[in-house]
């Protein structure tokens, strides 16, 4: 797996919350940066997985009353 171009820090993770109505601690949120980081590299590799294969997935969801093109 690639590393990862972006970076976890703890005023992101402060901002998120923050957005979100949280106020994290600065010990709480250093505390969320491996978790984080973790979880943004595997996003990372799924996406770029699903990028250099041709595969399509095999669920394809539709909003009810919205035109589907298939082809």
């Amino acid at each position: 797996m690639e590393k990862s171009n972006r970076v976890v820090t703890r005023e992101v993770i402060k901002t998120m919350a923050l957005a979100r109505g949280i106020k994290l601690s600065d010990q709480r949120a250093e505390a969320l940066i491996p978790e984080l980081t973790t979880v943004v590299e595997g996003l990372e590799a799924l996406r770029s997985m699903l990028e250099d294969s041709k595969l399509e997935p095999s669920l394809v969801f539709h909003v009810p009353g919205q035109v589907k093109h298939v082809g």
